[in-house]
């Protein structure tokens, strides 16, 4: 005796899949923003322990590529420990030197920081760009492209 196939799409098929494909994509969305906190959250406390140290004990950029050296031989699969972003990371502790955990920057990726750090001096003025690239989910290209337009002139209008 044999039983009957089942049909090729079972009724409501087409719909269960889209919910569950659509599930999967934003727990994807979630679980990526949460592990860029904690890249961005772990930056900026790197970035304080080395301002501070550098501060208290005058040490120089020799220090900064022995320290990049040597987390690079501890931890041989993880990126964003060469001595150029460990010295972002302490420029992005110097540009927010208070806890970062409630600032839109914490929310951005960190070339976007980087931008941020790189084209702007002014502290309100970033602050500012972090909250609108926050809001509006910029590209780091739109955000360029708004710092370089001077977008910060149009505050009171839509940007």
């Amino acid at each position: 005796m044999t039983s009957d196939p089942e049909p090729a799409d079972p009724a409501g098929y087409a719909d269960l899949l889209l919910q569950v494909k659509a599930e999967v994509l934003a727990a994807r969305v979630r679980a990526a923003r949460a592990v860029n906190t904690e890249v961005i959250e772990l930056y900026w406390r790197i970035g304080k322990l080395l301002l501070d140290r550098q501060n208290s004990e005058q040490w120089g950029s020799r220090v900064v590529q022995r320290l990049s050296d040597d987390l690079r031989a501890e931890f041989p699969g993880m990126r964003g420990l060469a001595p150029r972003n460990l010295a972002y990371m302490r420029s992005f502790a110097a540009a927010w030197p208070d806890s970062i955990l409630q600032r839109d920057a914490a929310k951005l990726p960190w070339g976007h920081i980087m931008v941020l750090i790189d084209r702007l001096d002014d502290q309100e003025t970033r602050d500012w760009y972090a909250a609108q690239d926050s809001q509006h989910g910029w590209s780091r290209a739109v955000l360029e492209h708004h710092i370089k337009s001077n977008a910060v002139k149009l505050r009171s209008g839509p940007v």
